[in-house]
């Protein structure tokens, strides 16, 4: 299930936090969770229906599309990768037709609540959704099965970036900050 934590101060001692069941549905995939604003996130439930969670309760928001949905592989629901585009105010999702391939992004408009399928090119493959260092957005990266080439998916509208004009791709890579607690320091005196 989707749970909420309520409270002030969060500490397992002193803390008055408590913890409340929002819904009944689990998250199918961690990579279709995405917050949208302040207040809305959105990801798709175990049962196939995406979800708009507005910190109090969570909805389905993908009744008029559910069927399309349960028509793709259900198997891969948690592979789905999502992001948001908040130049377009879009909430986009990945899900496959096949048992192998995610070619079909579904686009949920968040202003006006409708919904439309993106479909990759033959032999294409959604593979990974990246931050644009140039624009801070992100982009779906779509690489094609049999040619080994990686695309820019479209995110303006106007095209689908499939031409290869042989320029490098830069790749960085964030790690998440994590504590690994107190260093240890311990005095080797041999290696062999």
């Amino acid at each position: 299930g989707v749970y909420a934590l309520d409270g002030t101060v969060f500490d397992p001692v002193l803390g008055n936090q408590s913890v409340r069941k929002i819904n009944d549905k689990g998250c199918a995939s961690g990579y279709s969770v995405v917050h949208v604003n302040n207040n809305v996130i959105i990801y798709l439930g175990t049962d196939g229906k995406v979800y708009q969670f507005n910190r109090v309760e969570s909805k389905p928001i993908s009744q008029m599309i559910h069927t399309t949905i349960l028509g793709y592989a259900g198997a891969r629901y948690q592979y789905a990768k999502a992001v948001f585009a908040p130049k377009y105010n879009e909430y986009r999702i990945t899900f496959a037709t096949t048992a192998a391939t995610h070619n079909r992004i579904l686009c949920y408009n968040t202003d006006t609540g409708s919904w439309f399928i993106k479909t990759l090119t033959s032999n294409m493959d959604c593979i990974a959704v990246v931050r644009d260092s140039s624009t801070d957005l992100p982009v779906i990266l779509a690489g094609g099965n049999s040619t080994g080439l990686i695309y820019r998916w479209d995110d303006d509208g106007t095209t689908n970036y499939t031409s290869d004009n042989t320029t490098a791709i830069n790749s960085y890579y964030i790690t998440a900050w994590t504590n690994l607690g107190t260093p240890v320091f311990k005095l080797v005196r041999r290696l062999y």
